[in-house]
């Protein structure tokens, strides 16, 4: 569960990345519905995986072992989890894609939703 830590840090230079680059537009060739959608995953990961790679040479998470660590570890992946699913909520629309239950609206379509699992997964790192 070593890389989860470096992959919190890289998601989020990927996404500052892919929401402020100016050759994003110009890589997005699909016009509309499923391919759009899989389009913009495709040029997240091209930029996410760069990063992550980097992020794992030079970010040492502690080393623990123990039920402690095992709980630190799960804790911070469901933070990953919510960042990615409020990701694909608010950044790169899935709804034309896949219609996600009603039950995970209420947890992750508003604003201030967005914002707390922005804030989570940094939060989990620090625990």
């Amino acid at each position: 569960m070593q890389f989860i830590a470096p992959l919190v840090i890289s998601f989020y230079i990927s996404a500052f990345i892919y929401l402020n680059a100016f050759f994003v537009k110009q890589l997005t060739v699909a016009e509309k519905g499923n391919e759009l959608f899989y389009n913009k995953v495709g040029i997240f990961l091209i930029i996410l995986v760069p990063v992550f790679l980097l992020m794992e040479k030079l970010i040492a998470p502690p080393q623990g072992s123990g039920a402690v660590s095992l709980i630190r570890a799960l804790i911070s992946l469901i933070a990953l989890l919510g960042l990615l699913v409020a990701f694909l909520y608010h950044v790169i629309p899935i709804e034309g894609v896949y219609e996600l239950p009603a039950e995970l609206d209420k947890y992750f379509s508003s604003d201030n939703a967005f914002t707390l699992w922005l804030i989570a997964p940094l939060l989990a790192l620090f625990i």
